[in-house]
């Protein structure tokens, strides 16, 4: 059987995420167009992530849990974005 409970509360820790990847858009946009752009998407996409993540690091699914999920979405896609930039291969200039 499929817990409701768990599949609500997943989905809640996956929201608190894409809010954190949308704050950080935000923040860092210039203007409104900028949160229709595809790495826009993407950072909403990986914070989404982040916050899946951080639902099954954490074992207690509480308020403060909740805060640091929407804030491990806001940086966690600075992070992530970082590491795949240094882990694909470098073009030479020219």
């Amino acid at each position: 059987m499929i817990d409701n409970d768990l599949i609500l509360r997943v989905l809640w820790f996956i929201i608190l995420g894409f809010i954190g990847g949308f704050g950080s858009v935000l923040v860092n946009s210039d203007s409104w167009d900028d949160l229709r752009k595809y790495e826009a998407f993407r950072k909403y996409m990986i914070g989404a992530f982040v916050g899946f993540l951080y639902f099954y690091a954490y074992s207690d699914h509480n308020f403060p849990n909740a805060l640091m999920c929407c804030l491990a979405g806001y940086s966690g896609t600075d992070f992530i974005q970082k590491l795949i930039e240094r882990t694909q291969p470098k073009q030479p200039p020219g």
